[in-house]
């Protein structure tokens, strides 16, 4: 494991403070945002297949659905490793403006219209479900 690790055994470790900033957030936002709407998008449709193909599963799948698309914010502002870590070299106040409008149509593109696809549809079904009571 030595052998595998000399940084470690040495105690050597990079400052990354004392590197330049990277200029570019805007690419590097609208990059980032690009990639996590594709990938939140992904998963919305995901959960909202589930949603529709399992209507009569009951409170349990409701709860459920509801947590995984409530944690869906913690995925896409990334919680403090990517600002701290993964993000360091680059200027935050540059990156989140173009990050959450690229984030935002992307994730729109995706989302938008199937959800109101399924809203209609859900409204059609608690219609007929009401008119014959």
């Amino acid at each position: 494991m030595d052998s595998l690790c000399p940084t470690l055994k040495y105690g050597v470790e990079a400052d990354l403070s004392k590197l330049p900033r990277v200029e570019g957030a805007l690419g590097v936002g609208l990059a980032l945002g690009f990639l996590i709407g594709i990938i939140s998008g992904t998963v919305f449709l995901l959960l909202l297949k589930t949603a529709v193909s399992a209507p009569q599963k009951g409170a349990s799948l409701i709860m459920t659905l509801t947590a995984e698309l409530l944690a869906m914010p913690t995925f896409w502002f990334g919680g403090p490793w990517l600002t701290t870590k993964l993000l360091d070299l680059v200027q935050l106040q540059e990156l989140i403006n173009p990050y959450v409008g690229s984030l935002a149509v992307t994730f729109s593109i995706f989302s938008l219209y199937p959800a109101a696809r399924w809203i209609i549809q859900l409204g059609e079904d608690f219609g007929k479900r009401h008119g014959k009571s």
